[in-house]
């Protein structure tokens, strides 16, 4: 049996994907002691993981808004002041409990730092895109980075590498370059995604390992009973962060209230009905579902776009039309859409809604690709493949991980 220490970070986007995993890893006798942040403690105990908490109770700084978390510089010094406020107290754990590997999520900066002072083998869990520095090439990417400066984010890029030169010179550790703080590469890097699903995906070697989503029966959320009828379900939601939309909201009300099918909207714990003067009578609000087991029985799912839900409805054939609230999701979206598999939509308003809406349900081309897409997902591994490079990476068997990059057009 061996011992693997997890090192996540405060956010359900980043947990989620590897509470599988973790339940596998365990069911095949290891050892997991997990470490993250008090309101993930319950779905971390339940995977009959150990939960650890960290030395601090939030990550510095948390005076950044979300709108301003979404900047490569902020993010990067959030990360980097985080670890090193905890190094010492994380050395110190690493060598009261002597694990036999590391995994880390892709921005837990703290879970590479800790592998690298103490020679243990390590591992990235990345439950975004993996990052790239060609990515950095791409015109638009480019030019977010330049705006990014420009808006006077420089400040943040500098006392970030002031402290990462400073834990370098400290604990002789060799300086990583500027974009890993984004990637975290390792000699083992699991992603909860497909290469085919990945922007450039050719520029990423065996040493990353595309898993696909992973996909398992959480007990989260009410389960939806669906009226008996032939007409279409379409189902809707923002996610839990970007759930106070209220706008968004009425835009559906007022785009699908004379559509012939029957709409699940999930509000989300931010709103509630009594905050609409009008619901349509095709319309079942709830505050929070079981997303994996509606989108077993819907038709159409309109979503933020974040990268677990936009995989979770691809994995099970279901067309999807995207309102992306963020960067990364306006990749996805992208990516989606290059793959005949939903709509994104550059501008969202109740017109842009129904025809989008009446544009999947009239056009098979899109549950065709979405049947081919989720069938090549399923066949990916997900957390069990996951589970089985870990366990190989784990007990210093001969590394091999192939690239798994197919030709899914």
């Amino acid at each position: 049996m061996g011992k693997a220490i997890f090192f996540n970070i405060p956010a359900h986007g980043h947990t989620n994907p590897t509470l599988a995993l973790v339940e596998e890893l365990i069911y095949q006798g290891e050892e997991v002691l997990y470490y993250s942040f008090p309101d993930l403690k319950e779905k971390i105990e339940e995977t009959g993981a150990t939960y650890m908490p960290y030395s601090i109770n939030r990550l510095e700084d948390t005076n950044y808004t979300e709108e301003q978390l979404k900047y490569f510089p902020i993010v990067f010094r959030v990360c980097i002041e985080s670890t090193e406020k905890m190094l010492d107290f994380l050395l110190n754990e690493v060598d009261r409990e002597k694990p036999d590997y590391i995994i880390h999520d892709s921005l837990a900066t703290w879970g590479k730092y800790v592998g690298q002072i103490k020679n243990i083998p390590t591992i990235c869990s990345t439950t975004t895109f993996p990052f790239h520095e060609s990515f950095l090439n791409m015109p638009k990417e480019l030019l977010n980075l330049v705006i990014q400066f420009a808006r006077g984010d420089l400040k943040h890029l500098v006392k970030a590498l002031s402290i990462q030169h400073h834990l370098c010179k400290k604990y002789n550790m060799k300086k990583p370059p500027l974009l890993d703080a984004l990637s975290s590469k390792e000699k083992l890097n699991i992603v909860f995604t497909a290469a085919e699903f990945t922007p450039n995906k050719n520029v990423f070697d065996h040493t990353y390992c595309f898993v696909g989503p992973s996909i398992s029966d959480r007990k989260e959320g009410e389960i939806v009973t669906l009226p008996k009828s032939n007409k279409p379900i379409v189902y809707i939601s923002l996610g839990s962060i970007f759930g106070d939309n209220k706008k968004f909201y009425e835009d559906c009300f007022q785009a699908f209230k004379d559509i012939e099918a029957t709409f699940i909207l999930s509000l989300g714990k931010k709103m509630n009905e009594t905050d609409f003067s009008f619901i349509p009578e095709n319309f079942i609000l709830y505050s929070y579902v079981n997303q994996i087991d509606l989108l077993q029985k819907v038709d159409i799912f309109v979503t933020h776009g974040g990268m677990n839900s936009a995989q979770e409805g691809l994995y099970f054939k279901v067309p999807l039309i995207l309102y992306p609230q963020q960067q990364e999701q306006e990749m996805i979206a992208q990516q989606v859409e290059r793959l005949g598999c939903g709509i994104h939509l550059k501008e969202c308003n109740s017109e842009t809604l129904k025809q989008s809406l009446l544009n999947l349900l009239n056009n098979k081309k899109y549950k065709q690709n979405c049947t081919e897409f989720g069938t090549l997902l399923q066949e990916k591994g997900g957390y069990k493949r996951a589970a089985s490079e870990l366990m190989k990476f784990g007990q210093g068997d001969r590394f091999t991980v192939p690239p798994f990059i197919g030709n899914h057009k």
